[in-house]
């Protein structure tokens, strides 16, 4: 939240106080969710996070123990109280599904009271899953935005009018994951709960006995925290993908270093390379007492055997990693990136930027949800040279001179690669210059479903002047305007 709501929450008394604000981390929240549920194993063998890119909840899988506590109730008041006496504020579901517990313990207040048995605590009986949740609002079922946005417009709010809305109208008008949600939180599909593991912990930390601002001393130590650390992951036979260096400074909030990676990797010396680039730009408000080192994200480490003559033949791959790594540490992981393809016929969100480093370095295959891989293979990708690499977002306008075939002493000239179309662009006007239209493929149309937003309906055509210029630009069928959405270099 922003701070001016934060410091509102504050009794009107406490407000002239002087407090402290840090901002919100979602790496460092979701390391303290795992820690939570490595504690947690008290109360069952299989703890997992739910997968969300901000996880906030524990998902504990409790069939056949309720015995051990005593039952069911007895079971979540002792994980409601326990958690408590943590400094957490818990809301306790239990039901017969993952997605009748999530969305009882989110949407509490919609829950019948028959099904609450103390504040923040909600315990569906066996069969009574249906009940319990069909009062529920639709954003209990964990929809998509534009899902439920599209619900709301539809009039449906509560998972029961959904529910007896016939499913393959369902599936054609929202896909598949409406149906599987529905199935997910009834217990008619089972949702399977991805247990975490504790795992050794990959962290170095130095209490500095006389705290210091001495950029040679606070280099030194993070140094040897770095080495500590690099064979804490060789004794693993893993490499450091995002790392966090804290520097804790009293009375001040600590100057945090986040480290991303390219490729996994426990070389000390590149990792201690990659905070020092960042150190040089770091601003210490203070005396430094204490200092922390973190892998927050790891991953196998690679071995290959190098060929004989191979360094002949150009950089390997593990000099490119290491320059996407300085890069990135140096410019910011947000400033490296790569493209990754959407599975949309629409030119605007057809990509998208990831990191090279850091989390975006997983953001291949294994990132992409099944839905959107299906979606990837069928979708037809235009052929290399059909789209410009120079992209203009939003699309810029154009004033086009049309013409028809009738007016052939104006078209004559024209050469047509594709099928016969009423009109073709014949001048271009850009940036002050008149540009005649020398050849045109096209048009080539695509159109977006209504149910996905606002409705695209669009004529594109590559055009070549007599220039020699090349654009690609299209007619916009709802009011027969033109605008350039790129260039070819």
């Amino acid at each position: 939240m922003r701070v001016i709501d934060a410091k509102a929450l504050l009794p009107r008394g406490d407000r002239e106080l002087e407090t402290a604000f840090y901002e919100y981390d979602p790496i460092m929240d979701k390391h303290a969710l795992r820690r939570l549920s490595h504690w947690c194993h008290q109360f069952s063998p299989t703890i997992g996070i739910e997968p969300v890119e901000t996880p906030q909840c524990l998902l504990f899988d409790v069939t056949g123990l309720g015995h051990l506590f005593g039952g069911e109730n007895a079971l979540a008041e002792q994980v409601q109280l326990q958690l408590e006496q943590q400094g957490y504020a818990p809301r306790v579901a239990v039901a017969d599904s993952v997605g009748a517990a999530w969305a009882m313990s989110h949407y509490e207040r919609w829950v019948d009271d028959s099904f609450k048995r103390r504040e923040h605590v909600s315990i569906a009986a066996e069969a009574e899953t249906e009940q319990a949740v069909s009062n529920l609002p639709v954003q209990s079922l964990r929809l998509a935005a534009d899902t439920l946005d599209l619900l709301s417009q539809l009039g449906i709010t509560r998972v029961e009018q959904l529910d007896q809305l016939p499913r393959t109208a369902l599936t054609a008008r929202f896909g598949q994951q409406v149906i599987d949600r529905l199935d997910q939180v009834y217990a008619k599909r089972h949702e399977v709960i991805i247990a975490e593991e504790a795992p050794t912990s990959m962290e170095a930390q130095w209490v500095v006995e006389h705290p210091t601002a001495h950029r040679q001393t606070l280099d030194q130590i993070i140094e040897r925290l770095v080495l500590k650390v690099s064979r804490l992951l060789l004794s693993k036979q893993e490499g450091a993908l995002q790392m966090i260096c804290r520097l804790h400074c009293s009375g001040h909030p600590p100057v945090i270093i986040r480290v991303g990676l390219y490729r996994p990797t426990a070389h000390p010396q590149h990792l201690l390379e990659l905070i020092r680039m960042q150190m040089e730009l770091a601003a210490v408000p203070g005396n430094v007492d204490s200092i922390h080192i973190m892998v927050t994200l790891s991953g196998p480490l690679s071995q290959r055997q190098q060929g004989l003559f191979e360094a002949e033949h150009g950089a390997s791959p593990q000099q490119l990693a290491i320059l996407i790594d300085q890069l990135s540490s140096r410019l910011g992981l947000h400033q490296v990136v790569r493209v990754r393809l959407q599975p949309t016929a629409h030119p605007e969100y057809a990509y998208q930027y990831v990191p090279l480093a850091g989390v975006g370095s997983l953001a291949d295959n294994r990132e992409i949800p099944k839905r959107n891989k299906r979606a990837l293979r069928s979708l037809h990708f235009p052929k290399q040279g059909h789209r410009p690499l120079k992209f203009y977002q939003p699309p810029r306008p154009l004033e086009v001179r049309v013409v028809s075939p009738t007016e052939n002493d104006t078209a004559s000239h024209l050469k047509r690669d594709s099928y016969s179309v009423p009109y073709s662009p014949a001048v271009i006007h850009w940036q002050g210059r008149r540009l005649a239209v020398n050849r045109y493929w096209g048009p080539e149309r695509i159109e977006t479903k209504w149910w996905q937003g606002q409705s695209i309906r669009r004529d594109y055509y590559r055009v070549e002047t007599e220039s020699g210029q090349r654009f690609w630009i299209f007619q916009r069928l709802q009011d027969r305007s033109w605008f350039l959405q790129g260039e070819f270099e």
